[in-house]
């Protein structure tokens, strides 16, 4: 090289800054069954009703990954058939924390109870549940399976009693009876799988 020509200079490529991890969510059903709300014990200790058991709670479980504490949180319950919105099925207040979505004010996962209201055997044979998880941060969504067919275990059954009523007050000697058409609507309904069927047929003495 002579005195005097030019030399090439390499400068370093500037750092990149280490990206953070994305976030991520990952909800499902403390469990694959619940009843719908009913006294623990008959009589109940305290009328009309005493504490809910646990076959009547579930809980919304939710672990997320790279996520704040503190960051806010919701839940919503849906149909697996339609995706509507269960009445009063939005859990809101919720937040996170150690990367996992709780109530706060229990610091446990959200709880859920299943009344009449909720209307869980319309329509009767498809008594399906999932929940959607929104995390306030990067727009972190979420949702359990719905599909019921082929996720059996992973849906949130409802499971109820069919009681099947006959009067035979009003009964005459010709034709079907009440009490054979009661027969009938419970044959139909006890052939469904996880599906029980209670039979009254009322008269003069037993009303």
């Amino acid at each position: 090289m002579e005195i005097g020509e030019p030399v090439a200079v390499v400068l370093p490529e500037p750092a990149q800054e280490a990206q953070p991890p994305a976030p991520t969510v990952r909800p499902r059903w403390s469990k694959p069954a619940v009843t719908p709300d009913h006294n623990r014990r008959w009589p109940p200790n305290a009328p009309p009703r005493d504490a809910v058991p646990d076959e009547a709670t579930v809980r919304c479980i939710v672990y997320t990954t790279n996520v704040p504490d503190g960051t806010q949180a919701s839940i919503t319950i849906h149909h697996c058939h339609t995706g509507a919105l269960v009445p009063d099925g939005t859990l809101n207040g919720l937040e996170v924390r150690a990367n996992r979505v709780v109530d706060p004010n229990t610091g446990s996962a959200a709880q859920f109870v299943f009344d009449a209201h909720h209307k869980p055997w319309d329509p009767w044979d498809k008594p399906f549940f999932f929940f959607k998880v929104a995390v306030q941060y990067q727009g972190l969504r979420g949702e359990t399976p719905r599909d019921f067919d082929k996720q059996p275990r992973l849906v949130l059954r409802v499971l109820y009693w069919h009681a099947c009523v006959a009067d035979r007050i009003a009964d005459t000697v010709d034709g079907l009876t009440t009490r054979d058409e009661m027969r009938e609507i419970a044959g139909i309904l006890g052939r469904q799988p996880h599906h029980k069927v209670y039979q009254r047929a009322f008269n003069q003495r037993n009303v």
